[in-house]
């Protein structure tokens, strides 16, 4: 009974701390504060699966990176994020969530950092295992894609 309750528990806090850093994730492109914070939930929270971590730390450093103050803090921020990143991807190749997050930071980063060549293998990932992804994680592609413009209107509706 008493590992019972632990999973239930354990498994009750990780749902809800994946929620926060989700939201954060939508919010932290806003402004400086909204990146910051990001990261600060992000690195609060130590998720069970250490690649969907490792993904979103990657994404916090890298949105991170576009508020540097010098364009060295900012190269450095940005790779350090993509190398947690491409670690997730490495690790786990069928994790739509974490080629959603790749996808999202590719699409936003800027092109002198050469950083985009995923971008269509990524969507046509994401929109080929849509199906099979849990209610969460189809949730959070859901808003994420309709808020980002990286999905054409066409191929929003696979993802519905």
């Amino acid at each position: 009974m008493k590992t019972f309750l632990f999973l239930t528990t354990l498994f009750f806090i990780t749902s809800q701390s994946i929620e926060e850093i989700r939201s954060a994730f939508h919010k932290a492109h806003h402004s400086k504060e909204s990146a910051v914070e990001f990261n600060s939930t992000v690195a609060q929270i130590k998720l069970l699966n250490e690649d969907l971590y490792s993904a979103y730390l990657g994404a916090s450093e890298a949105l991170l990176s576009k508020f540097g103050s010098s364009p060295g803090e900012k190269l450095k921020l940005f790779k350090s994020g993509k190398a947690h990143l491409e670690k997730a991807v490495e690790n786990q190749p069928q994790n739509i969530e974490i080629r959603m997050i790749r996808l999202i930071i590719q699409h936003n980063a800027p092109p002198i950092l050469k950083y985009n060549k995923e971008i269509e293998t990524d969507k046509a990932f994401i929109i080929q295992h849509f199906s099979s992804a849990n209610a969460e994680v189809k949730k959070f592609i859901q808003k994420t894609a309709k808020s980002t413009g990286v999905f054409t209107q066409e191929e929003l509706t696979k993802i519905k």
